[in-house]
């Protein structure tokens, strides 16, 4: 039998890979609709999203009875369970798309953003839960990556962050104002901006806060945040400032310098 030759093999080859395209393209077109259907969901999550938080924050906004100690408990039992599930590789598109909802809206910086660490938390702790039943080991799960960009919000946002979740690891872009990372349970908060309220990585129970901040303005902190029963860890501006209960040699000198409050 005769050899092939070269522009036999190169034609051969060159059959199988139009005839592998046109499979792809087949599939393609066959799943076209559920794709667009699965795009389309995060716009859908957000509208239903913010139709529930702007009739439950009013009662957010009346009720003066309520602590801030209060609120998020509220948030989980009465507002919580009037929003879908997000599918965990959702999150973070659903929740740009409110956060941009909210850019030429009224809020309170504080109850909107307990409302986005709620909606976290909620997501990476059923993530975790769906992970477990498919036989993980916690220790095995690995984080969400959360990236949110609150940069064109018109107000600063407090409570990013708060009570967050070991698998949870939330980046944002932009200042927030107080209270990021407070009540942190662990995983990581990295604000790639300045924090300019007060309260931040107060009652820390585990997990790192980082904010990398701009040179040469202070980042304020409670006194609470470097209490020793703050087991969390701190780095400000690339630098390690707090760890186990006390400040770090690098910490307690830029404490000196008044690189933070």
């Amino acid at each position: 039998m005769p050899k092939e030759s070269f522009e036999q093999f190169v034609k051969k080859q060159k059959e199988k890979l139009d005839k592998a395209e046109k499979m792809v393209e087949g599939v393609k077109e066959e799943w076209k609709v559920e794709i667009e259907g699965y795009e389309r969901i995060p716009e859908k999550l957000s509208e239903k999203i913010e139709e529930v938080f702007e009739k439950e924050k009013k009662k957010l906004d009346k009720s003066s009875l309520l602590s801030a100690k209060e609120v998020y408990p509220f948030i989980q039992k009465e507002i919580l369970p009037k929003i879908p599930k997000i599918p965990p590789s959702l999150l973070e598109k659903t929740l740009q798309k409110v956060i941009k909802r909210y850019e030429e809206r009224e809020y309170h910086t504080g109850d909107f953003g307990r409302f986005l660490s709620a909606l976290i938390n909620r997501t990476v702790e059923e993530y975790i839960e769906s992970q477990e039943k498919k036989g993980k080991k916690f220790e095995e799960i690995e984080p969400l990556e959360i990236h949110l960009d609150v940069r064109k919000l018109p107000k600063k946002l407090d409570y990013l962050g708060y009570e967050n979740q070991e698998k949870s690891h939330l980046f944002i872009k932009g200042d927030v104002d107080s209270q990021a990372g407070m009540n942190m349970k662990g995983g990581k908060v990295v604000v790639e901006g300045n924090v300019t309220g007060i309260w931040t990585g107060e009652h820390m129970k585990g997990g790192q806060l980082e904010i990398k901040g701009v040179k040469g303005e202070s980042i304020y902190f409670n006194t609470s945040a470097f209490s020793p029963n703050n087991r969390g860890t701190i780095i400000l501006k690339g630098v390690k400032i707090w760890e186990k209960g006390k400040f770090t040699k690098e910490g307690e000198e830029m404490r000196k310098q008044g690189e933070f409050l």
